[in-house]
Order: C-alpha cells, then structure tokens, then sequence
C-alpha cells in the first residue's frame, strides 16, 4: 500500500504550490486503476488495448487483483495531494472509453468507484 512517506516529493510540491497559488484552487489527480493497468499490460500506450481486454476476459482474477491494488494506490495517492492542500481531485480514466458499457460496468466501474 502506498503511504505518505513513500511520496514525500508529492506532500512538498503541492505544500508549495498551494502556498504560492494562494486563493487559486489546486487540483490534484492521480490515474484511474484502468488506465494504469493499461499502460502496465500494454507496455505504453495503445490504439486499441487488445492485450488488455484480453487479460480482463481471459483472467478476471488476475485483473480484479490488480485493478484492486491499483484503486488502493490511486486512492492513497489522492488523500495524499488532499491533506497537503490540493482543493479538489480528479481520477482521470483516459482510456476507459475503449471499453463497451458492458465492459466498463463489469471490469472498471468497481475499481474507480473503490479510488475515492
């Protein structure tokens, strides 16, 4: 599991940035379990992430279990940038619209809904 410590970089950047922005909003963000999980199975970006479809319908375990790892991390890293002073957050699922609404309800949805 992600801790604060582990991000010390990310607690002092948004510290920083929050002082000198003063009144002006910051938003934070961190990357949606899907999308993480896309670059990670398709080794970069992708037109059409076959290899990760194919790993959602082939090994729903094996996805379920890192998608889970993957809405823990995001969710730390999201109370993170809150608690150093971020005043909103954003999960940005880039890639999710690839996905059929039956896919993204089954696969996906969970996941994101876990990344609060």
């Amino acid at each position: 599991m992600l801790t604060p410590d582990m991000v010390t970089d990310i607690t002092e950047s948004v510290s920083r940035l929050t002082d000198e922005l003063g009144n002006t909003p910051l938003i934070g963000f961190a990357g949606a379990p899907f999308t993480v999980a896309s670059y990670l199975v398709e080794g970069g970006p992708s037109k059409n992430h076959e290899k990760t479809k194919a790993l959602m319908h082939g090994d729903p375990q094996l996805w379920n279990d890192l998608c889970s790892r993957l809405a823990d991390i995001a969710s730390s890293f999201l109370q993170v940038q809150v608690a150093a002073g971020a005043s909103a957050v954003q999960l940005f699922d880039s890639w999710a619209g690839f996905l059929s609404k039956a896919d993204y309800r089954e696969f996906v949805e969970p996941h994101s809904s876990r990344a609060d």
